[in-house]
């Protein structure tokens, strides 16, 4: 749950749009997901709850966060 709460915090001070967004059901949503295959950080489209996620309201602000996750300079792992 620290992860959520520092993904939460990460995009509410980057992302105004997005700050504060919850899951609007049927309504074009954003989360993000680590692919694994890759080694990044991506968007990811969703219209419905899959599990305990944090959601921005575009997809521009999803990938906004990827960004930073991916250059390295902000962590989700503990420290």
């Amino acid at each position: 749950m620290k992860k959520i709460a520092k993904l939460l915090a990460l995009r509410d001070q980057e992302c105004k749009n997005s700050k504060g967004y919850e899951l609007v059901k049927l309504k074009p949503n954003w989360t993000i997901q680590y692919n694994f295959n890759l080694e990044k950080w991506l968007p990811e489209y969703s219209t419905s709850s899959k599990k305990i996620t944090v959601y921005f309201k575009t997809e521009k602000d999803a990938q906004k966060i990827c960004d930073i996750l991916n250059s390295g300079k902000f962590t989700l792992e503990e420290e």
